[in-house]
């Protein structure tokens, strides 16, 4: 440890680094990100759309099942390889 002295200050005690990490990204969990959808939510005008979305990014609900949306089918076919 070492001592710091600044002036018109007391003694501050540098612990530990202060070097930031992020955390990993997980492309299964949608909470830690804002995808394509989300951006559409959150750019358009439907309240009620966006305090859900907020409550999913939260974890206060689950997300929608979005499995039977054409459009989300669509993109899982164009992003296979």
């Amino acid at each position: 440890m070492t001592t710091v002295q600044r002036t018109g200050t007391t003694n501050a005690t540098s612990i530990g680094s202060t070097t930031y990490t992020p955390p990993r990204f997980n492309p299964g969990d949608r909470r830690t990100f804002i995808g394509g959808s989300d951006a559409r939510v959150v750019m358009g005008g439907d309240e009620a759309d966006l305090i859900r979305l907020w409550r999913e990014k939260r974890g206060e609900i689950e997300p929608e099942d979005l499995n039977d949306n054409l459009i989300v089918q669509l993109g899982r076919v164009s992003l296979r390889n």
